[in-house]
C-alpha cells in the first residue's frame, strides 16, 4: 500500500484550503468517479487552537502507546518514506503534535498489528483487521480515534526501516473555535485518518 499521499491532508488537492479525500476514499474512488473533496475551513491569520486543546494534544502524544522496543527520534532516519505520509484533518484550527520513533527488529507490519490491538488514550482502532506481511508493502498507518466518524484522533504512520520500522504519529485535537467541512449531501466524512 505505497500511496504519495494518506490521511487528508498529504497532498494537495488544487485549492487552497481544501483538503483532499481521507484515505479509504481515496484508495478506493476511481478518478472518474472520486467526488470532488469538501472544503477545509482555513482559519483567519492569527487564529489557533485554544490551550485547553494544545494540552489535550500534548497528553495524547506522552500517553501514545508504541511497541516495546520503540526508540523515540528527533526525525525519521534517512531513506525511508515516512515524510511521504502527512495526516490531515477536517477541521481548523486544530491543536496538533508529531514524533518519531525507530523499532528495531520489529518489521512494519509487526509493528502495525501491535498497534491494531493496543489503542492509545481510551481511544479505538478505526480499522481493527490485521494484516499479512506482503512483500511490496511499504507503507501502512494505524488511526486510533474515539468513534469511526470522529474528526480528532491519532494516526500511526509507519514505514520499513531495514528489518525494523519507523513510525510517525500525527495528532489532532478539536478546538473551542473549530470549523469542521461539511460532507456533500447524501455522504459523510469519515476520520480525518480512516
Amino acid at each position: 500500500m505505497t500511496m504519495s499521499l494518506a490521511g487528508c491532508g498529504a497532498a494537495s488537492s488544487g485549492t487552497a484550503g481544501a483538503a483532499p479525500l481521507p484515505r479509504q476514499a481515496a484508495a478506493s474512488a476511481s478518478p472518474s468517479t472520486m467526488p470532488d473533496a469538501p472544503t477545509v475551513p482555513v482559519p483567519a491569520p492569527g487564529v489557533s487552537a485554544d490551550a485547553a486543546a494544545q494540552a489535550k494534544a500534548g497528553a495524547w502524544l506522552a500517553g501514545a502507546v508504541l511497541p516495546p522496543g520503540a526508540q523515540r527520534v528527533s526525525e525519521p532516519p534517512s531513506g525511508t518514506s515516512i515524510d511521504n505520509e502527512t495526516q490531515g484533518w477536517w477541521c481548523a484550527p486544530m491543536a496538533t503534535a508529531d514524533a518519531y520513533w525507530t523499532i528495531s527488529g520489529m518489521d512494519m507490519v509487526a509493528a502495525a498489528n501491535w498497534l491494531r490491538t493496543h489503542p492509545s488514550d481510551g481511544l479505538a482502532v478505526v480499522f481493527p483487521q490485521l494484516e499479512t506481511p506482503a512483500a511490496d508493502l511499504t507503507n501502512d498507518s494505524v488511526n486510533d480515534f474515539a468513534t469511526p466518524t470522529a474528526k480528532e484522533g491519532m494516526t500511526f504512520e509507519l514505514a520499513r526501516w531495514g528489518s525494523g520500522t519507523v513510525v510517525h504519529l500525527q495528532i489532532g485535537v478539536l478546538a473551542a473555535n473549530s470549523v469542521c467541512a461539511s460532507a456533500a449531501p447524501g455522504t459523510e466524512l469519515g476520520t480525518a485518518g480512516g
